[in-house]
């Protein structure tokens, strides 16, 4: 799946993080804006809501700021309320009735 900045993203499941450096990281049931797309090996986020300081983490040589790990999240999917289909159950058209 791939990720972009400016998506709208949520947690897949309920899922404590460990916090090295206590750090704030993401709850489930809470919907993040993407700000950030990186890593090599495993693709990592960053989100507008959520902004840690820098520090120096395991494997890394310089300071960075954490990241979430992608396939803990999926994509919000936005759709607009369309009540037509039952308007159309209400108001059924008599022509096509068959009796």
């Amino acid at each position: 799946m791939s990720f972009y900045v400016g998506q709208k993203v949520t947690m897949i499941y309920d899922r404590k993080f460990k916090q090295p450096f206590n750090e704030v990281t993401s709850k489930f049931g809470i919907v993040y804006t993407v700000r950030g797309v990186m890593g090599e090996r495993e693709t990592a986020l960053r989100f507008e809501e959520i902004r840690n300081k820098s520090n120096i983490y395991q494997g890394s040589d310089s300071r960075v700021e954490c990241s979430f790990v992608a396939k803990h999240f999926r994509p919000v999917v936005d759709r607009k309320t369309d009540i037509s289909i039952f308007t159309k159950m209400l108001n059924p058209n008599k022509e096509l009735c068959i009796l």
